[in-house]
C-alpha cells in the first residue's frame, strides 16, 4: 500500500512541474574562478548577467518549442583552455581574434541527437572588472543554442565567417535565424502580457509546491483512514477511494498542461520538428488530459493531435 501511495504521488509531482521551467542552471563556480583577480562586486555582477539570461521567459519558451536543453551556463574566462582573447596590430589595422563562447557538447548519438554538457559566455572584458550588457551576450547565447540542433560547418573559417556555401553552414544558419526572429517575437508577447514573466512564473510554482504539498497532506490522511478500513474488512472500498482521489488530482494537474487556450479557438500550429506540419490552421474542438494534447480540426475536415507549446492564436 505504500508503494501505492508513493507510485501515485511521484506521478503526480511530475505532472505538476511539467511545463514550468525554471530556466538554465547557471554555474556560480564558473564566474568566481574565471578571472582570480576581479572584485567580488564585479563577479557578482557577472552571476546576475548569466542569471538574467538562464531566466529569460522568452528564451525558456524558445527553447522548449524547439527542445533545445544544455545542463548549465558558465562564464568563459582566461582559464578555459578554449579562451582566445588575441589583438594583432597589422598594416591595415587592427586584426582580432575572440571566443565569444562555445557549447560543450558531450555526445553525439547515431541517431542524430546532440546533448550539451553546458555552453560557456564571455561576459567580461579583461581584466575582468567590465561586466557586458545582456543584449551584447545574448546573440552568442542564441548561436550556442543553435548548436544544440546542427553543428555547422567542420571548416572553422566557413563557420566563423558564416559561409553558407556550405550546406552544413547553410543549415545551422537558417536555423539561427530562425531562433533569433522568434526570440524577437516572444519578447514582443512578453511585453504585451501574452506571456509569462520571471514573477508569474515564481507564482505558478509556489502555487504547484502549494497544491503539491496540499495533496501529500491528503494522501497521508487518506494512508491512515486506510488503515483503519483494513482492519475492519473495507480494504476494496478503501482502495477504490485512493484510486478515485488520485484520478480527480491528476486530471485536474493535467488541465494545466493546455495552456491559455480554449474549445473552439482558431488557432495555427508552429515549432513542430516537420517543416510541412507548421503554419496549420484549424480549430479545437477538445482537450486529451491523459495525453495533454489538444484536438485541432483542419478546414479540410481533418484532425491531428497537438501540444500546446505547438499552438498560437489567430487575431
Amino acid at each position: 500500500m505504500v508503494d501505492l501511495f508513493a507510485a501515485s504521488f511521484s506521478v503526480f509531482w511530475w505532472t505538476c512541474s511539467a511545463g514550468i521551467s525554471a530556466g538554465i542552471r547557471v554555474d556560480r563556480r564558473s564566474v568566481s574562478e574565471a578571472w582570480p583577480n576581479s572584485t567580488d562586486e564585479a563577479d557578482d555582477r557577472a552571476y546576475k548577467l548569466l542569471m538574467e539570461l538562464g531566466h529569460d521567459p522568452a528564451l525558456i519558451a524558445l527553447m522548449q518549442r524547439y527542445h533545445l536543453k544544455t545542463g548549465s551556463l558558465k562564464e568563459l574566462g582566461p582559464n578555459d583552455a578554449q579562451y582566445v582573447y588575441e589583438i594583432k596590430k597589422t598594416a591595415s589595422g587592427i586584426e582580432s581574434r575572440i571566443e565569444e563562447g562555445y557549447n560543450h557538447i558531450m555526445l553525439v548519438g547515431d541517431w542524430g541527437g546532440r546533448i550539451s554538457d553546458y555552453i560557456a559566455l564571455r561576459i567580461r572584458a579583461p581584466p575582468g572588472d567590465t561586466v557586458f550588457r545582456c543584449p551584447k551576450v545574448l546573440p552568442t547565447l542564441l548561436h550556442e543554442l543553435a548548436h544544440c540542433r546542427f553543428d555547422g560547418s567542420a571548416d572553422a573559417t566557413k563557420h566563423m565567417l558564416g559561409d553558407t556555401s556550405d550546406p552544413a553552414e547553410k543549415q545551422f544558419r537558417d536555423f539561427l535565424h530562425q531562433l533569433e526572429k522568434e526570440y524577437r517575437e516572444l519578447q514582443r508577447d512578453l511585453k504585451k502580457g501574452k506571456l509569462a514573466s520571471p514573477q508569474q512564473c515564481r507564482d505558478v510554482r509556489s502555487r504547484t509546491s502549494a497544491a503539491t504539498s496540499a495533496v501529500a497532506s491528503a494522501t497521508s490522511s487518506v494512508s491512515s483512514a486506510v488503515s483503519v478500513a483494513m482492519s475492519h474488512q473495507y480494504l476494496t472500498v478503501a482502495r477504490f477511494a485512493i484510486a478515485v482521489l488520485v484520478i480527480a488530482s491528476l486530471r485536474k494537474m493535467l488541465r494545466w498542461r493546455a495552456g491559455n487556450f480554449v474549445k473552439h479557438q482558431h488557432v495555427r500550429t508552429r515549432g513542430l520538428r516537420s517543416d510541412h506540419r507548421n503554419g496549420i490552421e484549424g480549430t479545437l474542438t477538445y482537450y486529451d488530459a491523459w495525453r495533454g494534447v489538444w484536438c485541432l480540426r483542419r478546414h479540410n475536415g481533418a484532425t491531428q493531435m497537438v501540444r500546446a507549446a505547438n499552438l498560437e492564436q489567430i487575431g
